[in-house]
């Protein structure tokens, strides 16, 4: 999608952000997904990545192809109900099944757990901090990359879909791998979580929702009364 707005709409290009998430462990919950399991549509990914339109002061949209749920979604409620809470994670959503990976965006593990009944939903705007230190568990993290500094530096040469032996696991995609003038494959610097290292910024899932999430302005569609 970086592409297309760079082509059709450029002057929203530096509104725009690639975001991908992921962890240490290669293994990341989201619910929500067309590829998921049960009525929660839980999926476990190793990890996932989504286009984010921040237009305005008041305004964060976010595309994801894979989700359930509208096409954009307010950054609100996409992370409410991709995301959730940290809290409600158990052990067994951080093991996936031994489903191999087909492609770098849109495929993912399958999910081999149910999703725990005891669930808090994720509200922004409340003062109770959902965070878990990455010295006591390793949860959710974030790469938030201008889509402007993803269009020069993202690449992949698929070596990620291929079997030790070469063969591909499924056919790949028609198009041509993604590269560029400086690096034939730099996707595991935008999968890796360690700040620091990588392009874009990180952040755990609070301070991603500190940054991006956008009150309602309250403004809109009053009339003040003399």
């Amino acid at each position: 999608m970086c592409e297309q707005v760079k082509k059709t709409y450029p002057s929203e290009l530096p509104k725009c952000y690639a975001v991908f998430v992921s962890n240490e462990r290669r293994t990341v919950p989201l619910w929500r997904q067309k590829a998921g399991r049960g009525d929660e549509k839980l999926v476990i990914w190793d990890y996932h990545v989504f286009f984010m339109h921040n237009p305005s002061p008041n305004r964060c949209l976010v595309f994801d192809l894979d989700t359930t749920l509208p096409f954009p979604t307010y950054f609100h409620k996409y992370v409410t109900e991709t995301f959730r809470s940290d809290y409600a994670l158990t052990p067994e959503h951080h093991r996936p099944n031994q489903t191999e990976r087909s492609d770098s965006i849109v495929n993912q593990f399958e999910s081999c757990v149910k999703f725990n009944s005891f669930c808090f939903s994720f509200y922004p705007y409340t003062s109770v901090s959902f965070f878990v230190g990455r010295d006591t568990w390793d949860g959710r993290f974030f790469r938030v990359i201008p889509a402007e500094k993803y269009l020069a530096e993202f690449s992949s040469d698929r070596r990620h879909m291929r079997r030790p032996d070469g063969s591909w696991i499924k056919p790949p995609p028609s198009y041509s791998p993604i590269q560029t003038s400086a690096s034939t494959h730099s996707l595991d610097d935008f999968i890796c979580m360690k700040p620091g290292k990588g392009p874009g910024a990180v952040y755990d899932l609070l301070h991603f929702v500190q940054q991006f999430y956008k009150p309602p302005d309250r403004n809109i569609g009053t009339k003040t009364q003399n």
